[in-house]
């Protein structure tokens, strides 16, 4: 017999054990057009079956015998950071950027390809999934090809923010918050490699990292704190 999978994709010769009727190629075509298939007809392996039987020689079992062609969906549209990502740490480093550096690709989704069951019928095919990624402060987009690239308008660090990227003022320190640097008040992100010592304050309108410690009278205000 002849078994056709659900997805009519598959046609399967079921060769069953014990004393059956002589198995020629012609049978075979004839029992696989009468379900209707069309479409991926494997006559190489039809005659291959026909000739294991006359030896004597046929395995019980299934023989794929027909194949279809699954449809392939696109491919879903992709975002690649183009800036090197820091080292892991306690304590998280910014993604620092340079003025016109690239910092991120976003290529598009792309369309399907259709497939064809054994019975001749077209399978559609889905386009892959969109991604929306939104330019935001200090960056904007060159096209190249089908690809957006997201390019830096000005230095410092690379915040993603959900849907948006974008580049925000950073100021780094390297060393600790005193008598030397005084108390800092800053726009954007702050990141201190070095601690925060006793009495000064650090203001920042983004976000604070601090490597070090801050130590007994010290203060910090900003959007979030890492220690």
């Amino acid at each position: 017999p002849i078994w056709m999978d659900p997805t009519r994709l598959h046609a399967y010769f079921v060769a069953l054990a014990g004393p059956a009727v002589a198995l020629q190629a012609h049978m075979l075509e004839e029992v696989i057009a009468a379900l209707g298939v069309c479409q991926g007809i494997d006559g190489g392996e039809i005659q291959r079956l026909s000739q294991a039987f006359s030896d004597g020689q046929l395995e019980p079992g299934f023989h794929l015998v027909a194949k279809g062609e699954a449809a392939q969906p696109g491919r879903d549209a992709q975002l690649d950071i183009l800036v090197p990502l820091p080292d892991p740490t306690p304590v998280p480093r910014p993604m620092e950027v340079r003025t016109h550096q690239r910092v991120a690709r976003r290529m598009p989704p792309t369309e399907g390809k259709p497939g064809r069951d054994l019975l001749g019928n077209v399978l559609p095919a889905y386009r892959g999934l969109n991604l929306a990624t939104y330019a935001g402060a200090n960056l904007w987009i060159e096209h190249e090809g089908e690809s957006e690239i997201f390019c830096a308008g000005e230095d410092g660090a690379l915040k993603i923010n959900g849907e948006e990227l974008a580049v925000i003022r950073l100021l780094k320190l390297n060393g600790d918050v005193n008598f030397r640097t005084g108390n800092l008040s800053f726009s954007g992100q702050v990141f201190i490699d070095g601690s925060l010592k006793p009495s000064f304050c650090v203001e920042a309108g983004e976000d604070i990292a601090i490597v070090g410690n801050v130590e007994r009278g010290a203060s910090a205000k900003a959007r979030g704190i890492s220690l």
